[in-house]
């Protein structure tokens, strides 16, 4: 994905530091590993629907994950094309490894974290198109889930769990509240920290009249 041109600046470094901030102890360096792996995901995807893709093209894409293949994306875009490859042979080759470390294929789940992530990305994608703004509860239904935290957490939970059972399986896909208090917590942080940079420089541009200030 790095070749591609609206991929190539992104810095891997800091997504890895997320994954050092997760898994602090030194032995745990095969997880930190494989959890950059979809938290790079998380954020090539956060761009693709925030900036890059028009609503028909995410429409299309968050349509091809839940049939989970590439048939139909012909319309799409290179770069989406490109992700979408990266996504699914990411997730398929995590839910080997798990399976062959567990004995428990985690591919269902891992995939509906990921459609959770994409629904209410797409629903954003949608207020930001039409220009409606959405009431504070409705935003935060949603945008809560976008912060992609649930794909994380999910992840983590298949990389050390050693007893998986049906019972704990559904209450990690049914996004349980101690996932959402967290996800929720991140996201009023980022929206807080957006609103910052803003106010900083939204005055400038009035000031100066540049647009590129902003």
């Amino acid at each position: 994905m790095s070749k591609e041109p609206k991929f190539a600046g992104y810095e891997a470094l800091k997504w890895y530091l997320w994954s050092m901030a997760c898994f602090t102890d030194p032995s745990f360096s095969d997880q930190r590993l494989e959890l950059s792996k979809p938290i790079s995901l998380v954020y090539v995807i956060d761009d693709i629907y925030d900036v890059y893709g028009t609503l028909d093209q995410l429409v299309l894409f968050t349509d091809a994950v839940k049939r989970w293949e590439l048939n139909g994306t012909e319309y799409l875009p290179k770069f989406m094309k490109s992700c979408l490859s990266a996504l699914y042979e990411t997730t398929n080759a995590f839910a080997e490894k798990i399976y062959k470390k567990h004995g428990f294929n985690p591919i269902n789940a891992l995939k509906k974290s990921w459609m959770q992530l994409l629904n209410a990305s797409l629903e954003g994608a949608r207020w930001s198109d039409s220009g409606e703004l959405p009431k504070a509860k409705d935003y935060l239904k949603h945008a809560t889930v976008s912060t992609g935290v649930h794909v994380v957490l999910v992840h983590s939970f298949f990389l050390f769990h050693q007893n998986i059972t049906k019972e704990t399986l559904a209450i990690l896909e049914d996004f349980p509240d101690i996932i959402y208090s967290v996800a929720k917590i991140l996201r009023l942080c980022d929206d807080l920290e957006g609103h910052k940079v803003k106010s900083k420089y939204i005055p400038l541009f009035f000031k100066t009249g540049h647009k590129e200030v902003i």
